[in-house]
């Protein structure tokens, strides 16, 4: 697995509008994609410099604060 560009494309879609969220959560999105592909998506946004945020795991889910 790995990354995905439809992720992507919801993170990116997600940071466009973050003046009105600040984090996406996992939760929003387990239903269609796997938690690992959503997670190495994130890392590789982050780390090409396309998002500047940061990755956090909790007891209920995972969620990327920007």
């Amino acid at each position: 697995m790995g990354y995905n560009q439809e992720i992507a494309d919801i993170i990116l879609e997600n940071v466009k509008s973050s003046i009105e969220l600040d984090a996406i959560h996992f939760s929003d999105y387990e239903d269609k994609f796997d938690i690992d592909d959503f997670e190495d998506t994130a890392k590789q946004l982050i780390s090409s410099g396309q998002i500047v945020a940061k990755i956090h795991k909790d007891y209920h889910s995972l969620y990327i604060d920007f």
